[in-house]
């Protein structure tokens, strides 16, 4: 993990020497401290953490993990038998900011314009408490 240390050194709570094992990888970051980091580069703390989801075990898990800690809510119809129809799953939310974020998300989206990465980034960047 390499990070520019003219930024950093500059945070306060950033150690240089700190930041020197980092890169070497004598030592690992806590949560607490990369998200310091992430604050003074002007990014999501998330980008530090592997989130490529490869299964779908993996999004499944990434999934439970996101209804757990919000509001999220997964449903579906069911036929006659009682089984629920796989067609018909649905992802709701009740928050507005959620809604709103994923509504601008797909404007974004639709727009198909890949060379504009400042404007998912802004959105991602968002930091509106649940």
């Amino acid at each position: 993990m390499r990070f520019v240390k003219p930024v950093l050194v500059d945070y306060p709570g950033i150690n240089v020497s700190t930041i020197k094992k980092y890169e070497t990888g004598i030592r690992t970051p806590k949560h607490d401290q990369l998200c310091k980091i992430a604050t003074a580069l002007g990014i999501n703390v998330n980008d530090f953490y592997d989130n490529n989801i490869h299964t779908t075990g993996e999004l499944l898990s990434a999934l439970i993990s996101i209804e757990k800690q919000t509001d999220m809510k997964i449903s579906a119809e069911k036929d006659e038998d009682g089984n629920y129809r796989p067609e018909t799953v649905r992802i709701e939310f009740n928050n507005k900011d959620v809604n709103m974020l994923l509504s601008q998300y797909l404007t974004y989206k639709d727009r198909n314009d890949s060379e504009d990465t400042f404007e998912l980034e802004r959105l991602i960047l968002t930091d509106t408490p649940l």
